[in-house]
Parts: structure tokens; C-alpha cells; sequence
């Protein structure tokens, strides 16, 4: 039994390759079927009028009898033969019949012409290559029922006729003596023609294979259109897309079915269409944004291409490829919302924020930004944020954390809120805190920063600092002023303190005596010769002419005394001498009343802050409760 197979297996193998080298048949789409069938057919209407009129032309008799029809001879009798294939055209004109039924009817009109004209001439060899032509003709159909039809007659007219009636098939006598040989002889070159026609059709039905195999693999819709409009093929995917079946859109004009309108309703009139356009110019015509209408009346929009047909250098129509873009626009949309929302958080963030990419130039610059660091949004982007707001003194280390991070993807300050300096516009540098978060976006890394300007809270803090240390130093002079076993005492610790609050280089405490109205000093530090201080006593009432006494002046204010440059006064000459530049004078009071002054200087010019004068004030009153308890 295993042996039977193994045996059979290779002849239906073979058989099975043969077969896949015969042509399928009926493979032609429509619109092609159609137009070589009216070819076709005009050939049968052709035979059929050549051969009504072989009687007048040859000069048959015009005998009108119920026999002449039926004579050779006579002109009735080629008019009627000439009805005969002009019957099989009618018929094959009717259009609700079968393709295969319509090819039939033409194939026996051709080949009925091929015998009544090989009747007519007396069987004239020659005129039997008329079958043969007339077979290469039928294979257009590409049908094998039409063919096979038309094949089985030649061989019925040869091998049945030729047998029977040679004298009418034949005309010399060696075809009549020996009909079947002849009839071999003509089946033989039958075969050859047959094989040449199937062999091309083969070819021409592999070629349509293939080229239909790529428009039905296409990505996009594709369809051709005639001059006319009229779509002679259509993909699969574009019946899909419209809708429609495939046989629905061949032959019809796809501008009225399909783009007729415009995206807002309106009507496209064909003239305006970018499809037609390439019947006019030639050229290939490109469109986006508009839209194709489905057979259900709703509408999608397509991106299209209109490439114009070229045959023999002369235009025949066009070949359209289009693709719905529903998911790209809806993609585009979704895009441009995300990008509305994100506009609008950037510009009505109170926070500063600044994206740049990764070799550190600006790509984005929100309103808050523009504000803080005084550029407009225009001047910064595409420039590097290093040059624009960070100080030059921390530029560098910018560049390596930026580096570090493009070489290991790890930054020590991400993600975190850290404290920084920076700068705005014209150079002016301020603090703020600074959150930097790097986004991945797949490819180069982009960072985003969130500043925010603390130039106020850290006033608020600094001030904070200052009251702290002026309530520790109040509470550090209390102590002082009860633990001190005397004046000299209190007043060196206090000199001491204020000195080392301030900064100060050196200084000198000078209380009033009462007897003599003079301001004489009770402790001293930063002097290299004390005796100098001794020296130079201040009298209330007298010194410098120009400049009035110092210690009327100190009594006249409310406050401290600042000096930034010193001048020689009366009370000042010892602090000049010493290379002072900068001092200031604070009064020791008590109840509205002037003890003493507390003379501090520095020996470089200096500014000095609010906070370090109201502490020195503080220190200058607590000074006058210790000398009015001594």
C-alpha cells in the first residue's frame, strides 16, 4: 500500500506543476473585460457585413427565391450567412447575460465567420489561417470557456466537416483524398497557435497577479482614473476606505462619488479638483487637508497624490494614491491642546520657568522669567542660559554638572531644592532657589528649572538673624553690666563686644566728667600707643572752630553717628591719626541723657549696616545703665 503512494505521489506532484502553468482564467477586471470585449464584438459586426456583401461585390445573381438563400451563388445566399454572425453579435451585445456567455457568442460568430468564409471560397487553403487569427483574437477574453468553446468548433469544422463534406472544407485534391491528414496537419499548427496564445496570456495574467498583489498590499488607497474621470482599478483598501465595493467604483465617475464636496460642505466642482489638474499640466499634484466622502455620506480627511498617465507619450489619466489622516490630525490636535495647556501653566506660572536642551541653550522662557531676569523671551532662545543669568563665578562649575550628567545620567543637584546666586539683566546678582528636573524625551535629555527670586525672604531671614543677635547681645550686655566688679570692667567686656559685632579695627569708650565738661576715655583697644587716646580729651563747649564739638553734635542726635571718611575734628584726631577711614560715634545714654560716646573705627572704608547700628545703639544704652549704677 506504502509502495502504491510512494508511486503516485510524483505524477500528481507533476500533474499538479503542470496545472499551475496553465492560466486561471477570468482573471481580467472589468473594465479591461469590457473594453476588449467591444473590441470583440466590432470584429463580429465586421465579418458580418464583409460577408453580406461578398455576393454584391463577387457579382452573385440577386435571385429572390425561397431557395436562393440556401444556393451557393447568390447574393441572398452570402447575406444570410452574413445574418448568421451578425445573430451571435446581437446576442453577445446583450448585456444581462454572463461575461463567459457574451465571449461564447462572440467566439462562435468569429470562428462561424472563419468556416463561412472558407465555404465561400470554395475551401481555399490560405483562408484557413483565418481560424487561426481568429483564435489569437478570442484569447484576449482570457476565459477558457469562450476559447475552449471556440476551439472544440475548429476541431468539429476540420475533423467532423473536412471528413464528411471536403469539398467544402478543401479545394485542391490531396486535402480531398486524404481528409484526416489534413486535418492533423491543421490541428498541428492549431496546437502551436493555441500554446503561443496561452503562453502569452499566461504571462499577461501573472503580470496582472503581480501588480494587483502590490495595489492590495498597499498601505494607502490607491485608484486610476480615464480622462473621463472614470475609475478604471481601485485597491482594496480604498473600496474599504470609501466604503464601497470594488465593483461599485469601476466605471463611474469617482469625483462625483467620493469628492464631491469640500470639507465645509460646499460643492467641489470637478474643475477646481487638484485630481484633474494632472489631465491639464501633466504634472504630479500633491494635497493635504481636504476630504474624500464615503457611500454612507460621512467624510474623512485624506493627504493625496495625483500622478498622470503616460501611454506612448500620450496622456490617458491618472493614478491616485490617498490616506486617511483621521489619527494624524486627531494626533496634531492632541499635540496643539497639550501645547495651549502647557502655554497657559507657563504663563501664568508665578514661578520662574526655564527649559534648555542638553548643550544648555534656552527652549523655553515663561513670562515670570522675563520679568524676574529682565530679557524678553525672543532675546534668550537658542542662547546659552550660562551666559545670560548665571554669575560668572559659577559658570564653570555649571558646565561640568551639565557634562557629568550627559556622561553618567546622575547630577548630585537634581531634583532637589537647593540655594543658589544668580543674575539678571545689566549684571545684577540675587539669590534664589532653584528645583532643576531633567526630562527624558527619548533621545538627548532637556532640563527644566523652577526658580523662584528669595531676595525677600532672605531680608526677612537676615533681619530675623539680626534681632536674634541683637536680643542675645542685650541679654550677653545684662549680663555683663551684673556680673562686672566694677566700671573698668564693664566698659572693657562691652568695648570688646562691640568691636567683634561690627568688625571693627579699634576703638575707645570716653565718658563725661561732670567737674570738667570733658569726654575722657575709660577703655581703649586697637591702639598700638593708649597714651595717645589719654591725650586727646574732648570739652564740652570748645574744640574746633570749623567743624563745632563733637560731643554737641553727638547730643544733638537721636542716634549713632556714622563717618565714612573721617575728618579731624575735636574728639576725632586720635582715630585719624590711627589711619581710620570709616567710624562711627554712638552715644552712651540713659533717660535722655548723654554720658559718654563710644568711638569705634576701621581702617578701611567701609559701609555699615542697619542692623549692626541698631545693635551698637543697644549696646550704648545698656552702657549708660552701667554708668549711671556705678
Amino acid at each position: 500500500m506504502s509502495t502504491s503512494t510512494t508511486e503516485h505521489v510524483p505524477f500528481a506532484a507533476v500533474m499538479r506543476r503542470l496545472w499551475s502553468l496553465l492560466p486561471a482564467g477570468g482573471t481580467l477586471s472589468a473594465d479591461v473585460w469590457n473594453k476588449r470585449h467591444r473590441f470583440l464584438l466590432g470584429l463580429t459586426w465586421l465579418h458580418a457585413v464583409v460577408i453580406a456583401l461578398v455576393g454584391p461585390v463577387v457579382g452573385y445573381t440577386w435571385e429572390l427565391s425561397l431557395t436562393a438563400p440556401f444556393r451557393d451563388g447568390t447574393v441572398l445566399h452570402t447575406v444570410a450567412e452574413g445574418l448568421i454572425v451578425a445573430v451571435f453579435a446581437l446576442l453577445a451585445s446583450w448585456k444581462g447575460t454572463r461575461r463567459a456567455v457574451r465571449a461564447s457568442l462572440v467566439g462562435f460568430g468569429l470562428i462561424s465567420s472563419s468556416a463561412i468564409l472558407v465555404h465561400l471560397s470554395g475551401g481555399y487553403i490560405e483562408l484557413h489561417f483565418h481560424f487561426f487569427v481568429m483564435l489569437v483574437f478570442l484569447a484576449l477574453y482570457q476565459d477558457w470557456v469562450p476559447y475552449g468553446l471556440a476551439v472544440l468548433y475548429v476541431a468539429i469544422h476540420h475533423g467532423v466537416l473536412g471528413v464528411i463534406w471536403p469539398r467544402e472544407v478543401y479545394n485542391h485534391p490531396a486535402a480531398i483524398n486524404a481528409p484526416w491528414t489534413w486535418a492533423g496537419i491543421h490541428a498541428f499548427f492549431l496546437l502551436w497557435s493555441c500554446l503561443g496564445s496561452i503562453i502569452a496570456w499566461r504571462l499577461h495574467e501573472a503580470a496582472i497577479t503581480h501588480n494587483k498583489l502590490i495595489l492590495d498590499s498597499a498601505g494607502e488607497g490607491i485608484y486610476g482614473v480615464d480622462l473621463d474621470g472614470k475609475a478604471t482599478f481601485v485597491n482594496p483598501l480604498a473600496a474599504e476606505m470609501l466604503g464601497y465595493r470594488t465593483d461599485e467604483l469601476i466605471g463611474r465617475r469617482l469625483h462625483e462619488m467620493v469628492h464631491h464636496s469640500r470639507p465645509d460642505g460646499t460643492a467641489y466642482p470637478r474643475e477646481e479638483c487638484p485630481i484633474y489638474a494632472a489631465f491639464k499640466d501633466g504634472t504630479v499634484h500633491r494635497v493635504t487637508e481636504e476630504v474624500f466622502w464615503r457611500k454612507d455620506g460621512t467624510s474623512f480627511p485624506v493627504d493625496y497624490e495625483s500622478t498622470p498617465i503616460f501611454e506612448s507619450g500620450e496622456l490617458t489619466g491618472a493614478v491616485v494614491s490617498f490616506r486617511d489622516v483621521t489619527e494624524r490630525q486627531q494626533r496634531e490636535q492632541a499635540v496643539r491642546e497639550s501645547d495651549a495647556r502647557k502655554r497657559a501653566i507657563l504663563e501664568s506660572a508665578l514661578d520662574v520657568i526655564i527649559s534648555i536642551d542638553h548643550e544648555g541653550r534656552i527652549i523655553e522662557f515663561n513670562p515670570a522669567a522675563e520679568k524676574m531676569f529682565r530679557y524678553s523671551r525672543s532675546e534668550v532662545m537658542g542662547k546659552r542660559m550660562a551666559d545670560l543669568i548665571i554669575p560668572p563665578s559659577l559658570r564653570e562649575a555649571h558646565t561640568r554638572g551639565l557634562a557629568h550628567y550627559l556622561a553618567t545620567g546622575q547630577g548630585p543637584v537634581l531634583g532637589k531644592r537647593i540655594e543658589l546666586t544668580a543674575m539678571r539683566a545689566g549684571g545684577i546678582e540675587f539669590p534664589v532657589e532653584l528645583t532643576i528636573t531633567p526630562i527624558d524625551t527619548g533621545n538627548l535629555p532637556i532640563f527644566t528649572g523652577f526658580i523662584r527670586d528669595i531676595t525677600e525672604r532672605k531680608g526677612a531671614e537676615e533681619q530675623l538673624q539680626a534681632r536674634y543677635k541683637e536680643l542675645e547681645t542685650l541679654h550677653e550686655m545684662g549680663q555683663i553690666i551684673l556680673q562686672s566688679p566694677d566700671l573698668k570692667t564693664v566698659t572693657e567686656k562691652i568695648l570688646n563686644k562691640a568691636l567683634s559685632i561690627a568688625s571693627l579695627d579699634l576703638g575707645a569708650i570716653r565718658l563725661l566728667d561732670p567737674s570738667s565738661g570733658a569726654l575722657k576715655p575709660v577703655a581703649s583697644q586697637g591702639f598700638p600707643d593708649p597714651k595717645k587716646v589719654r591725650a586727646h580729651q574732648v570739652n564740652q563747649g570748645g574744640g574746633d572752630t570749623t567743624t563745632g564739638n563733637l560731643l554737641n553734635r553727638v547730643m544733638g542726635l537721636k542716634g549713632p553717628m556714622v563717618i565714612e571718611n573721617v575728618p579731624e575734628w575735636d574728639g576725632l584726631r586720635t582715630l585719624k591719626g590711627e589711619g581710620v577711614e570709616s567710624a562711627i560715634i554712638v552715644p552712651v545714654r540713659t533717660e535722655g541723657e548723654v554720658l559718654g560716646v563710644i568711638q569705634l573705627g576701621s581702617r578701611t572704608p567701609r559701609k555699615f549696616q542697619p542692623d549692626e547700628i541698631r545693635i551698637l545703639e543697644a549696646i550704648g544704652n545698656h552702657m549708660g545703665i552701667a554708668v549711671q549704677k556705678a
